[in-house]
């Protein structure tokens, strides 16, 4: 039984690793996600048999398929960002579809988890105006 023990210490200590080099990943990308027109306010950690972590960011101007583009070029080998990064596209998608009259979207939780969700929090305001993009993605691209 020792022997059983140890390897789920062994698991257990591993899966923190990765939790924390997620997290840490995300607070040294923060200044990148500016380049497309979100910043990050708080991080949430929650701890369960699927822990995740929980961004909230808010969204201070609208930026074009390029900028995203490149962030994904930069951080394609890290599987969180670019989770977070197509999650921040997608809200930037839905939000030119779904934006309801008298609001505009002000920030973002986006679960990084299994699955991955994203809330979008709209607040009275006129909304952003965002120009339709010829490289318009469906949801189901993200």
């Amino acid at each position: 039984y020792e022997a059983v023990g140890d390897k789920a210490k062994e698991w257990m200590d591993a899966r923190i690793d990765r939790f924390k080099e997620t997290v840490d990943a995300l607070v040294a990308a923060a200044p990148d996600l500016e380049q497309v027109g979100y910043r990050l306010n708080d991080l949430e950690l929650e701890i369960s048999l699927t822990p995740r972590v929980v961004v909230f960011l808010e969204r201070d101007r609208v930026e074009g398929e390029e900028a995203f583009a490149a962030l994904l070029e930069k951080y394609k080998d890290s599987t969180p960002l670019s989770i977070l990064i197509k999650g921040l596209q997608q809200a930037n998608a839905m939000d030119r579809r779904l934006c309801p009259r008298g609001r505009k979207l002000s920030c973002l939780r986006v679960e990084l988890g299994v699955p991955p969700v994203l809330s979008l929090r709209y607040v009275p305001g006129e909304p952003v105006s965002i120009p339709a993009s010829p490289e318009d993605h469906s949801v189901e691209d993200y």
